[in-house]
């Protein structure tokens, strides 16, 4: 001890010379310091010592804290630990509870906006605020404060946080408080919605349970996923399932152990694991292939398993293609394959733009040649004309499809607001929509003459073919004018 504390007090010298030439970069380092300094000290008998050096921390840390508090309310919370527990050392227990409060109120607010990285430090603050209370002979109100801060956290954080106010009152002989805090944890952790969280709190309270059924308690009414166990070889058959990669391995796993799966014992260990682990999407996917097979038959389920994940992959290999040459090359070879509905919904409910572009290319199939297509994807002018005979043929599904398929189509100065007026006036646009006229004028501010020239033929022809929006579209033909006659005055 003599040593540790020689060290610690050239630690805190040379570092406090440190904060003096460069506060920003060291007093952090000297709060630290002072805080390992203060525990040396009152090992060694020096208490006063040690309260001194645990306030100056505690100042420097609150400081600190004003000033950054993402970056060192921490700290200021384990020195106003430290404090709390030198000024009960040193006797003071009124003014030690009011500090542990700071320190619970601060882990507290921390723990709701990061419970994964500070609900330890709200636990172990709870505790001190545990032994203060015991001290000044109110233990008696350990259970409602420790209850009260744990009913702001999300509720699987609120069930591990009740869990150690469990260990802390089976620990004292508090059976019966125990057990009724331990079943409000089970609520809690049952109600989080997070199955990260539901899984973890889960896993800790079922932990907990066998200390406190060793102790004698009876838990009737603790649900299965609290008394329940799993075998060696229940477990070893699940991760089994967990390892295989790919539906050949699964499919041959599952003809291996299916009846042992599919009988009431191996549903129940599947569904206390599914409890345990409610994040492993792998045990869920095992659930619904094993209903699967008992309504559709193994060999039919897991024939569709291996080709639906066979096309999973192909069109994998094709989203993935370096460049579209290839993926034009790998849509020629697997058309048959990739031409489907199934590719289609695959994709659009990726909610992947790259993904919804070659859903929109299977799509344009109906209507353009692959080549075309392709052509259309890497070359903007060739977009512009399908676009401009997708609009005069009325055509605003594929047109909607060609943007999907040909993005770059959108950025082109001409053919992307002329496109768009046409369509907004074939679509009858809701009053509040943006204004036709304003994109054609801006078709053709942007427009050279012979593109001009070629949109207002292209407007007479639509006339010509869509009556009813006739007016609607001659409007369009003098916006596109206009903007001739207005360079021509600029001029």
């Amino acid at each position: 001890r003599a040593q540790a504390l020689e060290t610690i007090q050239e630690a805190v010298t040379i570092r406090r010379t440190l904060a003096q030439t460069n506060p920003a970069a060291f007093l952090p380092d000297l709060a630290m310091s002072l805080n390992n300094l203060s525990i040396q000290q009152s090992e060694a008998g020096d208490r006063a010592q040690a309260l001194e050096t645990i306030q100056e921390a505690v100042t420097i840390c609150s400081a600190l804290a004003q000033t950054n508090p993402a970056a060192f309310l921490p700290d200021l919370a384990m020195s106003l630990n430290n404090l709390s527990i030198q000024q009960s050392e040193a006797g003071d227990r009124a003014g030690a509870l009011e500090t542990i409060q700071e320190a619970v109120t601060i882990c507290s607010a921390l723990a709701q906006t990061n419970p994964a990285a500070f609900l330890p430090d709200l636990a172990s603050s709870l505790n001190n605020l545990a032994d203060r209370l015991t001290e000044l002979e109110r233990a008696d109100e350990t259970a409602e404060a420790w209850s009260e801060i744990a009913s702001v956290l999300q509720p699987g954080a609120q069930a591990e946080c009740l869990l150690h106010l469990v260990v802390r009152q089976a620990a004292g002989g508090h059976g019966s408080a125990a057990e009724e805090t331990f079943a409000r944890a089970v609520r809690c952790a049952d109600a989080e919605e997070d199955p990260r969280w539901r899984g973890r709190a889960r896993r800790a309270l079922q932990g907990v349970a066998a200390e406190l059924a060793e102790a004698g308690a009876a838990g009737e009414d603790w649900p299965r996923w609290v008394v329940g166990s799993l075998s060696d070889v229940e477990t070893e058959r699940l991760n089994r399932w967990l390892a295989a990669s790919g539906w050949e391995a699964k499919s041959a796993f599952l003809r291996a152990e299916y009846t042992a799966l599919s009988g009431d014992d191996g549903r129940a260990a599947l569904d206390l694991a599914r409890a345990w682990y409610p994040e492993v999407t792998a045990l869920q996917e095992l659930s619904e292939v094993l209903d699967a097979i008992h309504d559709g038959g193994l060999d039919q389920v897991l024939d569709a398993m291996i080709a639906q994940d066979r096309h999973v992959t192909l069109v994998r290999t094709w989203l993935n293609a370096p460049d579209w040459a290839q993926s034009r090359a790998v849509l020629r070879t697997y058309r048959k394959e990739l031409a489907r509905p199934e590719t289609v919904a695959l994709l659009e409910g990726s909610g992947d733009e790259i993904a919804e572009q070659h859903a929109a290319i299977i799509e344009l199939l109906e209507s353009l040649d692959l080549d075309e297509i392709f052509d259309a994807v890497t070359d903007v002018t060739v977009a512009a004309d399908h676009g401009y005979r997708f609009v005069e043929a009325g055509a605003l599904d594929k047109l909607g499809l060609l943007w999907e398929a040909a993005p770059r189509l959108k950025s082109t100065d001409f053919a992307a607001p002329f496109l768009a007026a046409v369509a907004a006036v074939l679509a009858e646009a809701p009053p509040d929509a943006a204004d036709p006229g304003a994109w054609m004028r801006a078709a053709g501010v942007a427009a050279t003459d012979t593109q001009r020239r070629a949109g207002v033929g292209r407007l007479r022809r639509m006339i010509r073919r869509h009556p009813a929006h006739a007016a609607a579209l001659k409007s369009l033909i003098e916006t596109l004018e206009a903007t001739s006659l207005t360079e021509s005055a600029e001029t």
